[in-house]
């Protein structure tokens, strides 16, 4: 039997204790030593160290920016508000008048006007419809109306192989501006650019964006700047003006039951007897960081010829809301689809706005027979756009990014933008 009496018990706990104690006394001398020696080397190769961390850095961010060119090649020689260069401010890129480069075609590549004797818009109207997209049906009838009616001169670019083969397309019309802070007062939108199926991948479209820029410079003084909408766009290397979705629903479901208007409210459809009140509302409308739209003599064009619809509720004589959809020309398996563009919301009762907006959208649906919404997300669009989802759900989500090109233009929320093009 072990027989330990208390102070047997004492002096092995005493002896641990010590052992303990210069285990750990010897424990901390190393850890001691280990941190003055790691301090001594990095003091003794500080400016060393640094050096080597701002070369990885500074390799790091080079090819990234390298990556970059190589995958836009085109786009990183252009001037456009690239993110990598976190430029700040608001102004021109490049005032002076561009040099011609490699992308620069004037061989192939004419522009017109819309009156030229030599042009026909009809073979235009065509090539894009066999052109420009296979998912849906796009047919331009009248896209004349969107040439109309400007101040400044109105371009249009085509690129031929020979004098009867278009491989290429574009159309430049002028547009005003309204931007906080920006001294420009019209942008040159670019739209239309379209390449034959079979010559795609084959830069015929950086070549017509290149040179129309050119074309634009060298024969209007208007502006320096031009606008550009990408569709399906998720690249972030190019500033946007704005990003959104745009949603398409099918509304054959939506009108089982009329919509009506409160007795103090009436809906006016804008036309060149009234336009004027529409106008007046817009430039004095201060709710919008930017505000884009055509001249009103071109917004009379399209109205006269259906593709503008624009409707203002009026409730107790003032303008409560306005509401602008577009014709979009474009057939999803044989169905007629119309785009609410953008609307302004004028009063405190939301619910009331919307209610305008459905009320005005199944008069559109059953006079014009179009069965498909397309929404802009943009402007007070977006509180419409809460009130659908609670109801219905797109069928179809797009990303839409709006850019300026030859400017630099903080990107600006979708609620504080209104661009009607």
């Amino acid at each position: 039997m072990l027989n330990l009496n208390a102070r047997d018990i004492g002096d092995n706990w005493s002896c641990q204790t010590q052992g303990q104690t210069r285990g750990q006394t010897r424990g901390q001398t190393r850890g001691q030593t280990l941190y003055h020696i790691v301090c001594h080397y990095l003091f003794k190769y500080f400016n060393i160290i640094i050096i080597i961390t701002i070369i990885i850095i500074t390799s790091a961010v080079l090819l990234y920016k390298g990556s970059r060119k190589l995958a836009h090649q085109f786009w990183y020689n252009q001037p456009v508000n690239f993110i990598i260069n976190r430029n700040t401010g608001i102004r021109v890129i490049k005032s002076e008048m561009p040099k011609s480069t490699k992308w620069t075609n004037f061989k192939n590549i004419s522009f017109y006007s819309l009156y030229d004797k030599d042009f026909s818009l009809e073979k235009i109207q065509k090539f894009l419809t066999h052109n420009y997209a296979r998912q849906y049906m796009y047919a331009p009838l009248h896209l004349s109306a969107y040439l109309r009616g400007h101040n400044s001169p109105v371009f249009i670019g085509c690129y031929t192989a020979d004098i009867n083969n278009i491989v290429g397309c574009v159309t430049a019309y002028p547009l005003n501006i309204i931007a906080k802070n920006a001294k420009i007062k019209y942008v040159y939108y670019v739209d239309n650019l379209c390449v034959k199926t079979d010559m795609r991948g084959k830069n015929i479209a950086p070549q017509m964006i290149d040179t129309l820029h050119h074309h634009i410079r060298n024969n209007t003084d208007v502006t320096k700047v031009s606008l550009f909408k990408r569709e399906n766009y998720t690249n972030n290397y190019i500033v946007p003006i704005v990003c959104y979705n745009t949603s398409l629903y099918h509304i054959d479901n939506w009108f089982h039951t009329k919509y009506s208007l409160h007795a103090s409210a009436s809906v006016l459809e804008v036309s060149k007897q009234n336009i004027n009140l529409l106008y007046n509302f817009i430039y004095t409308t201060t709710k919008f960081e930017v505000l884009i739209f055509p001249e009103l003599s071109n917004v009379e064009a399209l109205i006269e010829a259906k593709q503008l619809f624009i409707k203002i509720l009026i409730v107790d004589e003032q303008v409560s809301a306005i509401y602008m959809f577009r014709d979009t020309n474009t057939l999803y398996d044989g169905v007629k689809c119309i785009e609410c563009i953008g609307s302004i919301n004028n009063q405190k009762h939301k619910q009331f706005f919307v209610n305008g907006f459905f009320y005005v959208l199944e008069d559109l649906y059953s006079k014009h027979n179009f069965k498909i919404l397309q929404m802009e997300n943009q402007s007070d669009n977006r509180l419409i756009t809460k009130n659908i989802t609670k109801k219905w759900s797109p069928h179809n989500i797009v990303p839409i990014s709006w850019f300026f090109y030859n400017y630099i233009y903080p990107q600006q929320s979708p609620e504080k933008v209104l661009i009607l093009a």
